[in-house]
């Protein structure tokens, strides 16, 4: 089975996706070494974690706006796959209506024709 938070498991996934959403305007000290990780980890490299003084303001907003595209990017693909699977089964349903079409102008007469059997004997 696919893993669509590659690299990151559900569960890491669901994490980020959490403090994504909480984040404001002000990076916590305490979460530093989480969203580096995090931003290391996604994109398969090993930067080292800059210092949280405000000369490194430019890295950690890199490292959040791209934690933030990623979570929003595979949001977005999980809705279209969604979508993708909702019309592949409208599909699917539109295909069986037609062939019950073709089928059952020889199917009814066929089933009246043995009601009205069974009812004469």
């Amino acid at each position: 089975m696919e893993n669509k938070y590659h690299p990151l498991t559900q569960e890491e996934y669901t994490e980020l996706k959490g403090f994504i959403q909480s984040l404001g305007a002000y990076l916590p000290e305490d979460k530093a070494g989480y969203v580096w990780n995090t931003f290391n980890h996604i994109r398969g490299e090993k930067e080292p974690q800059p210092c949280t003084c405000a000369s490194s303001g430019a890295h950690w907003k890199r490292a959040v706006d791209y934690l933030w595209n990623w979570e929003t990017y595979l949001s977005l693909g999980t809705a279209v796959r969604e979508i993708k699977t909702v019309y592949e089964q409208e599909d699917e349903a539109n295909e069986a209506r037609r062939e019950i079409k073709m089928i059952e102008p020889r199917i009814v007469p066929s089933i009246e024709n043995q009601l009205d059997a069974l009812l004469r004997a």
